[in-house]
């Protein structure tokens, strides 16, 4: 027992608990070979091995087919975006106006080409915009991972004669979108912000958590009180690069497999609902995150009245949201906080969308999605 302890104490520190007790079994079964014990309970023993051996070996199947299916590659988008984002003192980061290049994170492949101005959508015909709705908010807004033609602000305009405008840019939060409402010399008569959860996490909260380094848009500051330096920045760029690896990501890969990082996922989500709704744990959505928030959008809805604008905030449900049909608790926080200011929030878009409107590889809006976002908004217009 006390060999059977240190084996376990020895190889979790150095290679996790599941590998651990692998190595605590395999000494069990040493001294089930070698050491002089009675019949009866080596013959015990040979079961319970055989059982610990059958669930391990049925829980990996378990678990890659849990992470079987298509999914994006976290470095082929980074490789396909590099050089789109570019820093910004203010903003953290925004898009390069006039870049053109192909979106491509192993799934979908999409031409991407911005304006003069940084934005994914047509030229403005002069030194305002004067299109009808402005739409405010990221990578949703933006219609990552879908052609132009099927975004929601072109979606808006296919449907109507309106005129939307889309600033949309992946990794923003309320803090930018409020920017743009205040700085973009637009006169039309609705502003819309999509809101997205992760819009009350840390990184989306604060703006300057976010930066761009050798082309790439990166967090510099990972959590409150944490800044990364250049070197850091760099180091996690660089361990990025070499996972993609033919090498590194077969052993990833086979790791994964092998400490059952699908089964815990699945685990962890069950017992945490913004895990499982949202795809971030409950820490990420700290309370003292809304109010910040909530200034935003206040912001946001006044300079809409000096406009003589329209102005709503439109919540986007996650995939897993539309999914069960219900708002995870720190979006509904978030609602709830919203109200507190006197700031009522639309709503209407958990009842019609579902999980196949949106890429379910990497959760964001598919056509469909897109196409009922811009008819909601068409809707919440005419009202």
């Amino acid at each position: 027992m006390v060999a059977a302890a240190s084996v376990y104490v020895i190889a979790h520190a150095r290679l996790g608990s599941v590998p651990a007790l692998a190595a605590v079994v395999g000494v069990w079964l040493m001294l089930l070979a070698y050491a002089p014990l009675p019949e009866r309970v080596r013959g015990l023993g040979v079961r319970l091995s055989v059982f610990v051996a059958v669930a391990y070996a049925s829980a990996i199947g378990v678990d890659t087919c849990l992470a079987t299916g298509p999914r994006a590659d976290s470095f082929v988008v980074a490789q396909s975006r590099r050089g789109m984002f570019m820093a910004d003192p203010v903003l953290g980061h925004r898009m390069v106006p006039g870049w053109q290049g192909t979106y491509d994170d192993s799934v979908v492949q999409v031409p991407v080409q911005l304006n003069g101005w940084g934005h994914r959508d047509d030229e403005p015909r002069g030194e305002s915009i004067d299109d009808d709705v402005l739409l405010v908010g990221d990578s949703f807004t933006f219609g990552q991972g879908l052609p132009r033609e099927h975004t929601t602000q072109a979606r808006i305009e296919a449907r109507t004669e309106l005129r939307a405008y889309s600033t949309g840019v992946p990794g923003w939060g309320a803090p930018q979108a409020r920017h743009v409402v205040d700085t973009l010399p637009w006169r039309g008569s609705t502003v819309v912000y999509l809101y997205c959860a992760n819009d009350a996490e840390w990184t989306n909260v604060e703006p300057t958590a976010n930066d761009v380094w050798d082309g790439w848009a990166v967090t510099r500051k990972p959590a409150p009180g944490v800044v990364l330096s250049d070197a850091e920045v760099e180091q996690r760029v660089q361990a990025l690069l070499r996972s993609r690896e033919p090498w590194p990501r077969a052993t990833a890969t086979l790791r994964d497999r092998l400490t059952l990082k699908a089964v815990r996922g699945v685990v962890l989500a069950f017992r945490d609902p913004n895990l499982r709704l949202l795809g971030s744990p409950s820490s990420a959505y700290r309370a003292e995150f809304r109010p910040r928030v909530v200034e935003q959008v206040e912001a946001m809805r006044r300079r809409a009245a000096e406009l003589d604008a329209a102005f709503h905030v439109v919540v986007l449900p996650a995939m897993m949201e539309a999914e069960a049909g219900r708002w995870a608790p720190a979006t509904e926080a978030m609602i709830a906080a919203m109200r507190g200011a006197g700031i009522e929030p639309d709503l209407g878009l958990l009842e019609r969308l579902e999980y196949d409107d949106y890429l379910t590889h990497d959760g964001h809006f598919g056509p469909g999605g897109a196409d009922i976002t811009a008819g909601y908004v068409i809707e919440l217009m005419g009202e």
